[in-house]
């Protein structure tokens, strides 16, 4: 298999056909196992979140181990940042453990949801407009530096070393973006107008998807600029 073929089957085939699958079960209740994608009794037990968080550790761990083996001083800075920033997204997506400690001291009601924290912040990222400018940011900050730049870098002769380590090397982000695009627009058509009532566990929270696919194109930069020399190896650790 040719590098084209694999490049194409782990930045955009791969991931589509995973969720596709997922979306799949979910909406069209397949064979009854939308619980599995998203639990009615609490939907932060499903596959879709579980692989969201996968991915979010698998970046903190792979940002750690970048740290670790490091002998340049910014570089362990750098990977050390990406480390801690990834592991607070992570405790975000859980909640900092609320709902794991709900599920320990099973103190759920009837309708499956916590008596103690009900009504209580949770967790930053979901207060007020947060969520919106976050979509905001991600949405542009992805189309202009994965999507944009790894197509016009050679015309705009950058110089600088750092700027050329950190810029994107494939071109493949843009179909990652593209179809990851395409699956949120199928996602909410098969909410809207394909899916059961009665399966409510999402609560029409699509984006749940997208997001499996925004934490998984972040996975692979990280893991293309970890397969780069960093530019400023004179700048030793302690000297």
């Amino acid at each position: 298999m040719n590098s084209r073929i694999k490049n194409h089957i782990a930045f955009w085939i791969a991931p589509s056909l995973f969720l596709l699958v997922c979306m799949s079960i979910y909406f069209l209740d397949v064979l009854g196992l939308s619980f599995v994608i998203a639990p009615g009794n609490n939907r932060e037990f499903g596959l879709i979140e579980n692989v969201q968080l996968l991915t979010i550790l698998s970046i903190t761990f792979l940002a750690f181990r970048s740290a670790q083996r490091s002998d340049n001083r910014l570089e362990k800075i750098f990977y050390a940042g990406v480390s801690i920033f990834s592991f607070i997204i992570f405790l975000e997506e859980i909640d900092y453990g609320i709902h794991f400690y709900e599920l320990i001291m099973n103190i759920l009601n009837s309708e499956g949801e916590a008596k103690v924290y009900q009504g209580q912040i949770r967790n930053i990222h979901n207060q007020g407009d947060i969520r919106h400018y976050i979509k905001i940011f991600v949405y542009t900050s992805f189309v202009l530096f994965l999507g944009l730049l790894p197509l016009i870098k050679h015309k705009l002769y950058i110089s600088n070393p750092a700027l050329k380590w950190i810029i994107p090397s494939s071109k493949y982000f843009g179909l990652s973006l593209v179809s990851m695009a395409l699956l949120n627009r199928l996602a909410v058509f098969l909410d809207q107008n394909v899916k059961d009532p009665v399966i409510d566990s999402l609560n029409g929270n699509t984006m749940e998807f997208e997001e499996c696919y925004i934490y998984y194109i972040a996975l692979l930069y990280f893991y293309e600029l970890t397969n780069k020399t960093f530019p400023l190896m004179k700048l030793k650790l302690g000297r």
